[in-house]
């Protein structure tokens, strides 16, 4: 507002008003990418993460690992994003971390860490890696190898089942 040669001056706000919370930006995300505006998805998934919403951290985790045709895939971003979730105690986070360190996506290959990772998850997956991880390499532990295809097994994993019938033969 302008009165002849005198400005009225605003007052502005110390900080900018914060329009959506964590999950507001994390619908608007999914219903980018549903849209097929990957760019913006993962610009509303990044404002989500940041505001600590756990779901973000670990969609935008698998979607910095892959990468599409929009989005660059920056697996050192990925791991962060997946350690981030894993520190609210996500499950499937934990799951993910262990995978990344037993392939050695965006880090060194650590059979240590990933078997400590696959220890904390309730994955049915992870109890089958941590029975590989058991019957190879320098953690060899033919014990723990079918206590874990066992107990993947018992509960119906078919790989489990497979591998625990390979190790009895």
């Amino acid at each position: 507002m302008v009165k002849r040669n005198r400005e009225v001056k605003r007052e502005r706000p110390e900080r900018p008003i914060k329009l959506y919370t964590s999950a507001d930006e994390y619908q608007l995300a999914k219903a980018s990418f549903n849209h097929g505006l990957y760019r913006k998805g993962i610009w509303h998934l990044r404002n989500a993460s940041h505001g600590g919403h756990v779901l973000s951290q670990l969609e935008l985790g698998s979607w910095l690992e892959a990468g599409t045709s929009s989005v660059l895939s920056d697996v050192n971003e990925a791991l962060y994003w997946y350690s981030q979730a894993a520190q609210s105690g996500n499950d499937f986070a934990l799951f993910r971390l262990g995978l990344c360190y037993y392939h050695g996506i965006g880090t060194l290959r650590d059979m240590k860490t990933a078997i400590e990772f696959f220890s904390y998850t309730s994955y049915l997956d992870a109890k089958f890696l941590l029975a590989v991880c058991f019957a190879k390499g320098t953690f060899k532990d033919p014990n723990a190898c079918l206590y874990w295809c066992n107990y993947a097994a018992k509960r119906g994993h078919a790989q489990g089942n497979f591998y625990l019938k390979y190790l009895l033969n």
